[in-house]
């Protein structure tokens, strides 16, 4: 009956408010975000340049077959899974295309006839728009972009309209249509089917947060901005704000975290959240408590998640961004001060000791049932292993990082990544002996489910909870973590003792991996390696030291500063190996990281490594 409503509600608002006369809009958004100047120029030259991705950008590109996409990256595979490629083609500049984020690179081109190339392309897509085939309206249609390219026009409507009676008439016609198909989409979305209130995290949506709230800016810019008395207005609105403010409640956590634990979610959430309050204060309406108040938690989040470069760390296949992006949003939200140490409900640890920073995840997976307790909406979104890892960047410079996580892959890759081998962290790895099968984790879990013994002996002891304790003190910081993400597969816990001098210039640290219990078939990790990585960004030059003492315990890192770190673990080899850099958006780059492997013969394993500075 809903949905039967809101159809007939957009068949007469189609016959009728398109055909009344234009009378101006009560306000115009604001959008503070610069474009790209390299971008601009271009377009200027008629190509749409996304990353390592090209278009045509000329009359009539709207609706050019999916295989124009041309991607310059060499193909390059995940570092032990030579089975997953990048994908080469990508539907990202067509999202970037039909969302009119071009309008901003246009503009920060700083050519005089930018104008009128504006002018001539918007109306180039609404005479096209009619005849977009089926692969056009797939992505001109989707609500995250059909949202954007209605607050784009709603902020640049002025510019595109300024002499130019025949684009005014056809784009106050077209974004008419296009509210009530967004209008239609979001409400009914929510309002029938809340489960999937959120689009699920896979190739087509890299990023489900910001899609969602792109789709309800879109949506409550074109309510606020229409020349109607306070009352309808607000009217409209409050139709909108409670499916909002659910949405909110199910994406955030009151921490400031977001429910897929990812830095690069947060930026791209308080950047909508930001667009949104900043429109309704412009139009005087008021911003709803429960919307400040996720604000409020956010913005000392994303501090504490940037590094001394002034980038976000790359938990969960995040972004890093650039440092003047974070502070234009950090500004514009008002927020000043220092980060918190910790935040308990995502999982995260933060600990600073002079010029060293060490970013350390102790909440394991984010459950793909997430589920708030004034909501029962959940996300789906993709289980990442990162139980134990840790980022650490000195004197303004990264030197221990994951692999982050590129917008555009695919699903294979993403399977890929959300183990625990894309971080620098534990890993275990089933090794392929031909003379003994040693079962997989799934094999072993249904084997114990169908077998009918009991323990003849209680464990040993018991695994303690996934959590972490920090102590301050004179001689240093201690920081103790715990895992038990191995506890039903395994039958072990992992733990990652850390302490870190007061000076910033020396971390040492304890890698443990616990049997819970004694069964009559033994341990399943006996014959496994146990596997502990250690990703080092593109800029990081790892060489290993060739003294009799110290050959293979010891590798110098080089950073481009000049300064020397150097990692030595006690009793174990340490080996560099390639890996892949994916922290720039649209970026792939090569790398290095340390390899420390030991196979599991006995429990309890212990691993002794050390960080020190040895040069400045």
């Amino acid at each position: 009956m809903i949905f039967f409503l809101l159809t007939i509600r957009q068949r007469i608002r189609r016959w009728c408010v398109p055909l009344s006369p234009f009378r101006g809009l009560a306000i115009h958004p604001e959008d503070p975000w610069p474009g790209t100047l390299e971008r601009g120029s271009g377009l200027m030259a008629h190509i749409l340049r996304i990353a390592d991705m090209e278009l045509p950008f000329a009359a009539g590109c709207w609706q050019q077959a999916k295989t124009l996409a041309a991607s310059k990256a060499s193909d390059k595979a995940l570092p032990n899974h030579q089975n997953a490629t990048l994908p080469t083609p990508s539907i990202r500049p067509w999202i970037a295309l039909h969302s009119f984020d071009w309008l901003r690179d246009l503009d920060a081109s700083g050519d005089p006839t930018s104008l009128e190339f504006m002018q001539k392309q918007t109306l180039d897509w609404l005479k096209s728009e009619p005849s977009f085939n089926e692969f056009t309206r797939s992505i001109a249609y989707r609500s995250d972009v059909l949202g954007q390219r209605l607050w784009l026009l709603l902020v640049w409507f002025p510019r595109l309209t300024y002499r130019h009676k025949t684009l005014e008439r056809l784009l106050w016609r077209s974004m008419n249509e296009q509210a009530e198909r967004l209008y239609r989409e979001v409400m009914a979305r929510n309002i029938l089917n809340p489960s999937q209130a959120l689009p699920p995290l896979s190739s087509r949506w890299p990023h489900p947060i910001k899609a969602t709230l792109q789709a309800f800016k879109g949506l409550i810019a074109w309510q606020l901005c229409q020349p109607e008395t306070f009352d309808i207005r607000d009217r409209e609105v409050n139709r909108v704000i409670p499916a909002f403010e659910s949405v909110l409640s199910m994406m955030f956590l009151p921490d400031g975290g977001t429910v897929t634990r990812n830095p690069s979610m947060i930026y791209f959430g308080l950047r909508e959240l930001t667009d949104i309050r900043d429109t309704m204060v412009r139009a005087r309406y008021p911003v709803p408590q429960a919307m400040q108040r996720v604000m409020d938690r956010m913005a000392p989040a994303l501090r504490f998640f940037r590094h001394n470069d002034g980038g976000l760390a790359l938990f969960q296949g995040g972004m890093e961004f650039k440092p003047a992006e974070l502070d234009l949003l950090l500004l514009r939200c008002g927020s000043f001060g220092n980060p918190p140490l910790t935040l308990p409900i995502s999982g995260y640890h933060r600990v600073k000791c002079q010029s060293l920073l060490l970013l350390c995840d102790f909440g394991g997976k984010p459950s793909t049932q997430e589920s708030r307790p004034d909501s029962r909406k959940k996300l789906p979104i993709w289980p990442v292993h990162s139980n134990l890892a840790l980022e650490i960047s000195a004197d303004g410079e990264r030197l221990i990082t994951s692999i982050g996580g590129y917008p555009e892959l695919d699903n294979e890759w993403r399977r890929h990544l959300k183990n625990a081998a894309a971080f620098s962290t534990q890993a275990i790895e089933i090794v392929d002996d031909p003379n003994r099968k040693i079962p997989s984790a799934v094999e072993l879990s249904a084997n114990r489910q169908k077998t009918s013994f009991k323990p003849q002996t209680r464990p040993s002891h018991r695994a303690p909870p996934q959590e972490a304790s920090r102590q301050d003190r004179e001689d240093g910081i201690w920081l103790n973590l715990n895992s038990d993400r191995l506890k039903k597969t395994h039958w072990a816990v992992q733990q990652r003792h850390i302490w870190l001098s007061p000076d910033g210039y020396d971390l040492r640290a304890e890698d443990h991996l616990i049997d819970i219990g004694d069964y009559p078939i033994g341990s399943k990790l006996i014959g496994c390696d146990m596997v502990i990585r250690f990703h080092l960004p593109p800029t990081v030059m790892a060489e290993a030291v060739t003294s009799p003492t110290e050959s293979g315990r010891t590798v110098n890192l080089f950073l481009p500063s000049g300064r020397v770190w150097q990692f030595l673990t006690l009793d174990h080899r340490v080996e560099i190996a390639e890996s892949v850099y994916l922290g720039i958006e649209g970026e792939i780059r090569d790398t290095q990281q340390l390899v420390i492997r030991l196979e599991i013969t006995n429990l309890p394993l212990k691993v002794l490594w050390q960080l020190r500075r040895i040069r400045q």
